[in-house]
C-alpha cells in the first residue's frame, strides 16, 4: 500500500524532493452543469458517505458569528449541492472534501469543501480558491506502509 499526502508548499518545500509535486487535478468548472445531471459525493463524519446534484454556482452564504453579537461571515460564490434522497449534509460534515463523479473516466475529482447547510441545499466553498489562496500542489511519496 502507498499513501498520497497533500500538503502546502510554503511549509514543507523546504523539507521534501521538489521533482515529487505536482498540480492538483481539481473538477473542470466549464464541464460542470447546474441542472441535476452533475452528480457529487462526500463522506462526512456524520452522514457518511452520501450524493447529491450540482445545482447552484454563485450560491451566496450568510453563517451568524457566535462570538460577536450580530456579525455574519458573508462567502460569496460558493456552489450548492441539493439533496438526492437523502440529506447530503448534516451538523458534524463540515470540512468534508466534495467530488463531482466524472462519468467519463468514472474518477472523483475535486470540488471544494462543505461547510454549512440551508435547507435542503450544501454550501461548497471552491477547492480552486483555497488551492490558488494557499499555494497548494500534491506530493505523492511511495512509503510502504505495515501492513502486519
Amino acid at each position: 500500500m502507498y499513501i498520497s499526502i497533500f500538503i502546502l508548499n510554503t511549509y514543507f518545500n523546504a523539507f521534501l524532493d521538489p521533482s515529487n509535486h505536482f498540480e492538483l487535478q481539481m473538477a473542470e468548472e466549464e464541464e460542470l452543469t447546474f441542472d441535476g445531471t452533475t452528480y457529487v459525493e462526500k463522506t462526512g463524519r456524520t452522514t457518511g458517505k452520501t450524493i447529491g446534484k450540482l445545482f447552484c454556482e454563485n450560491f451566496v452564504v450568510s453563517v451568524q458569528n457566535k462570538f460577536c453579537n450580530g456579525n455574519f461571515y458573508i462567502f460569496n460564490d460558493c456552489y450548492a449541492i441539493i439533496d438526492d434522497g437523502t440529506d447530503f449534509f448534516m451538523l458534524g460534515d463540515s470540512g468534508s472534501g466534495v467530488f463531482v463523479l466524472d462519468k467519463k473516466t468514472n474518477s472523483l475529482n475535486p470540488l471544494g469543501i462543505a461547510f454549512a447547510r440551508y435547507n435542503s441545499h450544501t454550501a461548497v466553498c471552491r477547492i480552486k480558491k483555497i488551492v490558488d489562496a494557499f499555494n497548494c500542489s500534491m506530493y505523492h511519496e511511495d512509503e510502504p506502509m505495515d501492513v502486519s
